[in-house]
């Protein structure tokens, strides 16, 4: 308290105007997480959710948007955007009293470097006057004052300083305590579940969901997934058995086939030595007619001849027989 009596006035308006902050950011603070917690705790309340009705007129209006959209049937409702919109509209001064909350601290911090700056200002110019005016200067008293004065200026910055960075510190652990960022987020999430979960699935004549957000048709998909997907590895199981038993059987049938091709190319060698075999044969028999053919084509010629010689020798007798007779009728 000695130290803020010897302050001068402007040094205190700076440690005042960063306490003030520092008050306004905490009632704020207060003031933002009790709005946002009201809109969390009416639209949470089942009775309000069952009548579509609720106490703060912002949640009215964001269902009244949502249903002018799924009335022109949107294909994709933005609902994000529905309730920001909303939220911009009916909570401005939340919003400017997040904006202050957020620049707050960094306001302390600039105070108190403004503080020390000052404080600085002030010892340098104490040193710089005693230090100017020598002739002043005539004992150790008139030094010991100057010195005295100038750590005044000193006290300053450092005083300012510690307002400054304390006040900041301690708007940062209420941020963190009061989670005002979390509470909005937590707001927009409630709101949005009821829109996409209640009023989009009445819409779509889907029903009413399940505490897991689960609807009875999404339940009966499920449960026939479930049932589709038990029949499918049944009959994959069945198949790829009887696959199975079919692959044997077809083992065997080739390893059959197999055995006969291997039969049939015996015989087929078989065979081929048996052609080779009868062709020689053919080879010897042509030659063996060949010959025989040459034989009787000698035979036949000298038939001819014998006959030819025959011819002239049964001439040779006729020419006889005639001479013969001329020879006895000139006898006789």
């Amino acid at each position: 308290m000695e130290a803020l009596q010897g302050l001068n006035s402007i040094a205190l308006s700076i440690i005042i105007i960063i306490v003030a902050l520092f008050l306004c950011t905490l009632i704020f603070s207060v003031m933002i997480r009790r709005t946002y917690g009201g809109l969390i705790r009416d639209i949470s309340d089942k009775e309000n959710r069952k009548n579509r009705l609720f106490k703060f007129r912002i949640i009215n209006d964001i269902i009244d948007d949502f249903n002018v959209a799924l009335n022109n049937n949107v294909d994709e409702i933005n609902t994000v955007a529905i309730v920001d919109k909303n939220i911009n509209v009916h909570l401005k001064n939340v919003l400017l009293g997040e904006r202050f909350v957020k620049k707050a601290v960094s306001m302390m911090i600039i105070l108190g470097l403004l503080g020390t700056f000052y404080g600085l200002i002030l010892s340098i110019g104490e040193l710089v006057d005693m230090l100017s005016d020598s002739q002043s200067i005539t004992g150790v008293d008139v030094i010991t004052g100057g010195l005295i004065n100038s750590i005044t200026g000193m006290s300053v910055a450092f005083i300012t300083s510690m307002f400054g960075i304390g006040t900041s510190i301690l708007a940062n652990i209420m941020n963190i305590l009061f989670g005002l960022n979390d509470q909005k987020e937590a707001f927009i999430t409630h709101m949005e579940e009821f829109l996409d979960n209640n009023l989009m699935t009445s819409k779509n004549g889907l029903g009413a969901v399940d505490e897991d957000g689960n609807t009875a048709l999404s339940l009966s998909f499920d449960k026939f997934n479930d049932t589709l997907a038990h029949n499918l590895r049944n009959i994959t199981t069945e198949v790829t058995t009887q696959l199975a038993e079919a692959t044997g059987d077809m083992v065997l049938t080739a390893e059959s086939i197999k055995g006969s091709v291997v039969r049939f190319d015996h015989s087929l060698n078989q065979f081929s030595e048996n052609i080779r075999d009868f062709t020689e044969f053919n080879h010897h028999l042509r030659t063996n007619i060949q010959r025989l053919s040459v034989t009787f084509d000698d035979l036949n010629d000298e038939m001819d001849k014998n006959i030819a010689d025959m011819k002239a020798g049964h001439k040779k007798v006729d020419d006889l027989n005639q001479t013969l007779e001329k020879l006895s009728r000139k006898d006789g």
